[in-house]
């Protein structure tokens, strides 16, 4: 990725540069926000309502052709590449912190994986990281280790999809 569409994809997501006190306000909300959901108990943020999303599908070919909208089809296909290579990793991290209870790997390992499967449309994937990543956040390790069993089987089948998306492509 060049400086500028760095620069295009962090206005994107920040706004206009020039425009600091907007953004420093929602920055203290959010710093607000954190400090009520620690007094809460809840300092992890909540995964959404179950059933939210749209349907349950393993793929949704729009991540990805967002994706190559903003960058173009070569860094989009190095997206896909670089999350076909380093995700058996994650997999092999979040599975094995599951076994030990190392709860900061576990979660870590869930929201790397989460945000790569996100970017890509592996909605299911995303989903269950996202479960995971709540409760190791709230050391919730029981409910983490239920989002982990069959984790393996939705990880297979999202690159599976993945697989069938780029042979198509």
């Amino acid at each position: 990725i060049n400086p500028y569409e760095l620069m295009a994809s962090v206005s994107h997501w920040l706004g206009d540069v020039s425009d600091v006190a907007p953004r420093e306000e929602r920055l203290r909300a959010e710093a607000e926000r954190s400090a009520e959901k620690k007094a809460a108990g809840t300092s992890a943020p909540a995964p959404e309502v179950a059933g939210d999303s749209n349907d349950d599908a393993v793929f949704d070919p729009a991540g990805i052709a967002q994706l190559t909208k903003d960058y173009g089809e070569t860094v989009a296909r190095e997206v896909v590449d670089n999350f076909h290579n380093i995700s058996a990793g994650l997999i092999d991290d979040l599975l094995g912190a599951a076994q030990s209870g190392d709860m900061s790997l576990w979660h870590r390992a869930a929201h790397d994986l989460k945000g790569g499967a996100r970017t890509l449309g592996l909605k299911r994937l995303a989903d269950v990281c996202r479960d995971i990543e709540f409760a190791c956040g709230n050391n919730q390790a029981e409910v983490a280790r239920q989002g982990t069993d069959g984790l393996g089987q939705i990880f297979n089948e999202a690159l599976a999809a993945l697989a069938e998306y780029r042979g198509a492509g």
